[in-house]
């Protein structure tokens, strides 16, 4: 697991992360705060997806996992929703890039049986 660095409070940020194999996972959040909440975009080579609701979750990617070589965990102070817009940047909400055997363990210890 790697934690993703450097996001702030900005409402529009944009952060690429490198996999191991040395592609780029590009990711663009957005806060609105109409909904209060944040918004993700996620693009790999040819794979995209967009408006992604970001909440606590082991894995939010884990219905492409079998697409993408890697996940994205959510992890919030309380396991409470990312509803601020501070929340990036205040600690109570971190991004973890997962990679396949982050994957698998996860899958294991929070989906057993699947």
């Amino acid at each position: 697991m790697t934690t993703i660095t450097g996001l702030t409070d900005q409402p529009k940020q944009q952060s690429t992360v490198v996999l191991p194999d040395g592609s780029q996972v590009s990711l663009y959040l957005e806060y609105r705060s109409q909904s209060a909440g944040w918004v993700l975009d996620v693009a790999w080579q040819t794979f995209g997806v967009n408006g992604l609701r970001l909440t606590a979750s082991p894995n939010v990617m884990r219905k492409w996992q079998n697409i993408v070589p890697f996940g994205l965990a959510v992890l919030t102070a309380g396991n409470a929703e990312p509803v601020t817009l501070a929340a990036l940047a205040d600690g109570t909400t971190t991004l973890l890039l997962l990679d396949p055997t982050d994957i698998a363990q996860i899958n294991a210890t929070a989906y057993p049986g699947n």
